[in-house]
């Protein structure tokens, strides 16, 4: 090979080992994809490429000029290589770019990453049409080697000290966005750029340096920034940090739970002490005292409910439960509820509902009761005073679908927005210092809004100063009735209570292996006058059915020796047995109901026992 071409190929083939050993080291480590990651992988191959052009442009000038062999078009080579330094500077900029917003973390990154992109290309694209429309001169350099020079190459040193400007100022401007650690490499590789490209402007001894260059930052970015080793020993200590700060905001968080769950109590056991070791009791008092003992009991279940419910969202165990529903129910036991929390005294509270819409749909009514609750609770603890409203409206969409829309407002004291943004994020957002206590409410928040997204809804929140709180949901459901709902306080379609307790004529059996929780449940039970007889097992619920017949049997799932289904089993396989059988069951997951119905249970009651759950399960059978 002539020594001129050879001189002239020689930085082309440093570059060319540099950057073979730089791959086969990146290919035996483990790598991170990341957009910064793919922009340097990015710039790594436009540099093993620009290479390649560079080993080709300098055998064409040598064909074309001493060579005298196979011809190579020579100044399109040139001008690709032009067009891949402008868009390698270019991504330089992405490069620095993506590294400062990995490290601050921007929601905004998506959008920021299609902008700047859109407006590199841009320049880009200008640039090169530009340098098209400039002369190409080779070789006029006193290096004598085969190098091209000419106004097209001072679009490359244009665009690269635009580059530097941007980068060095971006720099700076970053503070402490970017690390030490990765400034340093940064600086020092624009320093070599700067160094070696003003020696030769200045001596006028051209060199086919730039490649060699692009592999020096290139070779210098993967040992320090881009290193693998180091990405993987800091995501490491990244990791450990976050296992430290989620470790010690559960610890915190089951502390504020302990706390919360232990101030209902104490008012359950204070009250009961307190009637426990008085001598004399007025009506007066007794009423007063149990009504303070079941209040602290509400509270109590309802904390309890919510912490299991968002467990199981955490642990994605959670399932849909679809069924058909009447639109009506769900409105009447919403009502029914949370007149009985409101203080009638300073409050209010009133359900707007469009007659027009659907009657009966398809969907996860347990949920869409449970997030309607859970917002109107918190729409309560922030109404001291004023109005309560939930209205109900929407409209059809495609494929029998409804779109809901329940706004749920209060014209009391406003929630503040970092109230409704609180978020359970693994224990973490959460418990994490004395400003955030969590109680039954803000957990039932968390919970409302985990359900919604896991329907597929939406939920805003507007906040008025003076104005209270508006709380925007949207859920989608699917119409099974187009028949319109009309005024359901004013016909007769409204559930009615039950009015007839009197089923002297019935009797009842409740198996339970806790002797108090048959006392309460006879106690409850008392009020129908039914005819109640108890047993302790499964065996022994088995022996008084083979000896006498019931009407209705409330049987208890957890039980040692023979539990709850096995006993229905067994009971089953007698061919006179009659006998409804209601399971009673302090697990009150979703999906229960059908796994008992399909166990051959004709009812599902939870523990604790409520009232209206019991009148309907009684009124049911009975009817």
């Amino acid at each position: 090979m002539p020594t001129k071409l050879f001189a002239s190929m020689g930085l082309a083939i440093c570059a060319l080992v540099y950057l073979i050993l730089v791959f086969i080291m990146y290919l035996s480590k483990k790598k991170f994809k990341t957009f910064e990651n793919n922009v340097f992988l990015f710039m790594f191959f436009l540099t093993f490429l620009l290479v390649i052009n560079e080993f080709l442009y300098i055998y064409a000038m040598y064909a074309e000029l001493d060579g005298n062999i196979l011809f190579l078009p020579t100044k399109p080579l040139c001008y690709t290589y032009i067009f891949g330094s402008i868009v390698w500077f270019a991504c330089l900029i992405l490069y620095i770019w993506s590294i400062r917003e990995v490290n601050t973390h921007s929601d905004k990154s998506k959008i920021q990453k299609k902008f700047i992109v859109a407006i590199i290309s841009v320049l880009v694209f200008v640039m090169f049409v530009i340098s098209c429309v400039l002369d190409l001169n080779y070789p006029t350099s006193k290096s004598n080697l085969y190098v091209f020079s000419g106004p097209a190459v001072y679009t490359i040193y244009i665009i690269a000290i635009s580059v530097l400007i941007v980068v060095v100022i971006s720099v700076i401007r970053s503070g402490k966005t970017i690390p030490k650690h990765q400034k340093i490499p940064i600086y020092f590789c624009l320093l070599t750029l700067i160094l070696v490209n003003a020696i030769q402007l200045i001596t006028d001894y051209d060199l086919n340096s730039l490649t060699f260059l692009y592999t020096f930052v290139i070779t210098t970015l993967y040992f320090t920034i881009e290193s693998q080793d180091y990405k993987l020993i800091d995501n490491l200590e990244r990791r450990r940090e976050e296992s430290e700060i989620a470790n010690k905001a559960q610890t915190e968080f089951l502390a504020n739970m302990s706390h919360e769950i232990r101030t209902p109590l104490n008012t359950i056991l204070g009250f009961s002490e307190s009637l426990l070791s008085e001598d004399t009791l007025s009506k007066e008092k007794v009423d007063k005292d149990v009504n303070m003992i079941h209040a602290a009991s509400i509270n109590l279940l309802e904390l309890i409910n919510n912490i299991l419910d968002v467990s199981r969202l955490e642990s994605g165990k959670e399932q849909l439960e679809e069924r058909e529903y009447q639109l009506q129910n769900l409105i009447f036991e919403i009502d029914s509820l949370i007149s009985s929390k409101i203080d009638k005294k300073s409050s209010d509270f009133k359900i707007n509902l469009n007659k027009e819409i659907p009657s009966t749909y398809y969907g996860d009514y347990g949920k869409i009761y449970k997030i309607l609750i859970c917002i109107l609770n918190n729409a309560l603890k922030y109404t001291e005073y004023g109005q309560i409203k939930l209205d109900v409206d929407g409209s059809k969409v495609e494929n029998d679908m409804f779109e809901f829309k329940y706004t749920i407002s209060n014209a009391g004291h406003a929630m503040k927005a970092e109230n409704f943004e609180v978020d359970f994020n693994d224990f973490v957002k959460l418990g994490t210092g004395l400003q955030n206590n969590i109680d039954a409410t803000a957990l039932g928040l968390i919970l409302a809004k985990r359900l919604i997204k896991m329907l597929g809804g939406s939920i805003e929140f507007v906040n008025k100063t003076g104005e209270g709180t508006k709380y925007l949901i949207s859920i989608n459901q699917k119409i099974v009735n187009n028949n319109k709902v009309g005024d359901i306080y004013n016909s007769e379609t409204k559930s009615e209570e039950v009015t007839n307790y009197d089923h002297s004529d019935k009797k009842i059996l409740v198996v339970d292996d806790n002797n108090l929780n048959i006392k309460l449940a006879c106690r409850l039970l008392e009020n129908y006058k039914f005819k109640i007889d108890t047993a302790t097992s499964g065996k022994e619920c088995i022996e008084k059915v083979q000896h006498d017949s019931y009407d209705l049997i409330f049987l208890d799932h957890m039980m040692p020796e023979m539990d709850g289904i096995e006993t229905l089993r067994t009971l089953k396989k007698n061919p006179n047995f009659k006998s409804k059988v209601v399971v009673l069951t302090a697990n009150a997951s979703d999906g229960l109901r059908e796994k008992y119905k399909s166990a051959g249970f004709d009812d599902y009651l939870s523990k604790p026992i409520n009232i209206k759950d019991l009148n309907k399960i009684i009124d049911k059978i009975f009817k």
